[in-house]
C-alpha cells in the first residue's frame, strides 16, 4: 500500500506507482520543508518515522556526522527556493551506512511560488568507494613516483603533459603544475634536441616503446647532466594508447666512469702501439733472418740439385749409349744410381717446400673442397687406374684456407693411401666430412667458440701401429724401408705444417693390415 498524501497533494495514483518503480528513494516535502511522502523504498532504510499526521521525521536516518550539515543546507534551500544537491550517509535496513546523492527541486505555481518540493536520494556508495579507491591509488602512485630518484612524467595519447613528479621540480626548478612540452624542451641540451624530438615522434607514430640519451640542465649549477629516458605506451582494453609512461634516469656517473675507462683504454692503446712498434721491429729482424734462411734454402737446394741433374743426365746418356755394353750387374748398378738420384731430387724438393710454408704470405679465404678433390682426382688419374683404386668422395664443405696449400695437403694424404696398399687387395679410399663436435675441437686444443669441419681420408691399406700416430708427422720419419715403399719422409710432415698454418689440427688412426684414417680439423668458412 502506498503512503497516503494530504488531500491537497495533486499526485495521482499512476505517478505514485512510477515513483515506487524507481531505484532511488523518492520523497516530497511541503513549502515549509516538512516531508509528507516517501516512496516504498523507505522500507530499505532505518531511522525515518511517519507521524500520525502523515508527515515524516527523517533526520535519524542520516549519519550523525552528516545531520547538522544536511539540516543547515535544507533550511537554506527552503528559505531561498534554490534547488538542493548534497551528499550524506544514510542508514540501511541492515544497519550499514551508505553514501547517497540527494537532489531536490521546487514545484512552482503559475505565480512562481513554491507549492512543494520533490526530491530523490540515490545510493552512490559503490561509486564513492571506487572514487576513494582511485584517489588512494593516485596518492600511492604520487608517493611512489616522488620517492624514487628518477624523473617521471605522463602524457596523453597526443603527447600533452598530464603529470610530472617532484623530482622534475627539484632538478630543473620548474613547478610541476606548470610543466608542459615547451617547458621540458627548454631544459634539454640544444645538441640533443633533434634526436629527442625525432625519437619521440617515431614512438608516437609507431605506438612503440622508445629510449634515448640526452642532457638536462640543472637549476642550481646551470650545467647539463646525462639522462637515459624510457617511454612506454599504456593501452586500453581495445589497444588504443591512452597514456605514455615516461621515466628519465640520471646516468652522469656511468658516463663519467665510461669516460675514465675510455681514457684508460686510450692509454693502454698507446702502450700497445708502442709495444706493437717494438714487436714490429723485432718481427722485421726475424723476417730478415727468415729471409736469410729462405735464401740459404734456395741456394742449398740449387747447389744440391745441380750435381743431381748432372748425375741423372749423364746416367741417362750412359744408359742410352753404352747400356747394351754393360753386363747385367753393371745395368743393375746404373739403375740404382738413377733411383738414388731421383730420390735425392725429391728429397731436396720436399725440404724446399717444407721450409717455404711459413714464408708464404696468403690470406685465408673461403675454399670449396669439392673442386679441390676433383683436381686431385684428375692429377692422380693415372695412378688410380694403375693400382685399380676406387676413390670415393662424399659431400664436402667450404673451409677457410689457402687453396694451393689445401690442394698440397689432401694430395699428399690421397697419394699416401695409394702408396701404402696391400698387394692383393684393391685399394679403396674414402673422403668424408662432417661438423666437428665441441669435444673433438677441445681435445685438439682448438678454440671451442669457433666452428670446424672434420675431413677424413680413410683407406684399406697396410695401416700402422697406433703408437706411431704422432711420430709419422715428424720430418724424415719412415715406418717402412725405402726399398719397400717410395717416399722422402716429408709428406706427412708437410701436411702437419700446412694444417698448423690454417689454425687447424690433424691426427691419424691405424691398425696394421686394416688401413688408416687421417682426420683434419679446418675452420668453417
Amino acid at each position: 500500500m502506498h503512503p497516503q498524501l494530504p488531500q491537497a497533494n495533486p499526485l495521482a495514483e499512476p505517478i505514485l506507482q512510477l515513483a515506487d518503480a524507481m531505484p532511488q528513494l523518492v520523497w516530497i516535502a511541503d513549502t515549509g520543508g516538512v516531508a509528507i511522502y516517501f516512496n516504498s523504498r523507505i522500507q530499505e532504510y532505518k531511522g525515518a518515522r511517519r507521524n500520525t499526521d502523515g508527515t515524516w521525521d527523517w533526520l535519524d536516518a542520516i549519519h550523525p556526522d552528516d545531520r547538522a550539515e544536511t539540516a543547515l543546507r535544507w533550511q537554506h534551500t527552503v528559505a531561498t527556493g534554490h534547488p538542493l544537491e548534497i551528499q550524506h550517509r544514510m542508514c540501511l535496513s541492515d544497519g550499514s551506512w551508505a553514501w547517497h546523492l540527494v537532489r531536490a527541486v521546487p514545484q512552482l505555481d503559475l505565480q512562481g511560488n513554491v507549492q512543494s518540493w520533490i526530491g530523490t536520494s540515490t545510493n552512490i556508495h559503490r561509486q564513492k568507494e571506487s572514487e576513494q579507491t582511485l584517489r588512494e591509488s593516485e596518492e600511492r602512485f604520487r608517493l611512489l613516483t616522488d620517492s624514487i630518484p628518477q624523473i617521471v612524467w605522463i602524457v596523453d595519447g597526443d603527447g600533452k603533459t598530464q603529470y610530472v613528479n617532484e623530482r622534475w621540480e627539484t632538478y630543473t626548478g620548474q613547478a610541476t603544475a606548470d610543466v608542459d612540452r615547451d617547458g621540458r624542451i627548454a631544459m634539454i641540451h640544444p645538441d640533443d634536441l633533434p634526436v629527442v624530438i625525432d625519437t619521440w615522434q617515431d614512438a608516437l607514430r609507431n605506438g612503440e616503446a622508445a629510449s634515448w640519451d640526452y642532457r638536462l640542465r640543472h637549476q642550481d649549477t646551470g650545467r647539463y647532466r646525462w639522462f637515459t629516458a624510457h617511454v612506454l605506451p599504456l593501452r586500453d582494453e581495445k589497444g588504443v594508447i591512452r597514456n605514455w609512461i615516461c621515466a628519465a634516469n640520471d646516468v652522469q656517473a656511468h658516463k663519467d666512469i665510461a669516460g675514465e675507462l675510455e681514457q684508460q683504454v686510450e692509454r693502454r692503446t698507446r702502450e700497445l702501439a708502442d709495444l706493437n712498434e717494438m714487436l714490429r721491429r723485432q718481427t722485421g729482424e726475424l723476417q730478415r733472418s727468415n729471409d736469410d734462411l729462405q735464401q740459404f734454402a734456395h741456394i742449398a737446394s740449387h747447389d744440391l740439385k745441380e750435381p743431381l741433374r748432372k748425375i741423372r743426365t749423364f746416367g741417362s746418356r750412359l744408359s742410352q749409349e753404352y747400356g747394351d755394353l754393360l753386363p747385367a750387374r753393371g745395368q743393375e748398378y746404373l739403375e740404382k744410381m738413377h733411383t738414388s738420384a731421383r730420390r735425392m731430387s725429391e728429397l731436396v724438393d720436399g725440404v724446399l717446400h717444407y721450409s717455404l710454408i711459413d714464408a708464404m704470405e696468403y690470406q685465408l679465404l673461403p675454399v670449396d673442397l669439392g673442386p679441390v678433390f676433383q683436381h686431385i682426382a684428375s692429377d692422380l688419374e693415372v695412378m688410380l687406374q694403375k693400382t685399380g683404386a676406387h676413390l670415393e668422395i662424399g659431400a664436402l664443405p667450404k673451409v677457410s684456407g689457402i687453396t694451393l696449400l689445401l690442394q698440397q695437403l689432401f694430395f699428399n694424404l690421397v697419394h699416401n693411401a695409394l702408396k701404402f696398399v696391400v698387394a692383393d687387395r684393391a685399394p679403396v679410399i674414402q673422403v668424408t666430412s662432417r661438423p666437428a663436435t665441441s669435444a673433438e675441437i677441445k681435445e685438439a686444443g682448438l678454440p671451442v667458440r669457433r666452428a670446424f669441419h672434420l675431413i677424413s681420408v680413410s683407406d684399406n691399406g697396410i695401416g700402422f701401429d697406433q703408437e706411431h700416430a704422432e711420430s709419422i708427422f715428424k720430418t724424415f720419419t719412415r715406418l717402412h724401408s725405402k726399398d719397400s715403399f717410395e717416399g722422402t719422409g716429408l709428406g706427412l710432415a708437410l701436411c702437419h705444417k700446412i694444417v698448423q698454418r690454417h689454425g687447424g689440427a690433424i691426427h691419424a688412426e691405424g691398425r696394421p693390415g686394416a688401413g688408416s684414417v687421417f682426420s683434419v680439423l679446418l675452420q668453417a668458412e
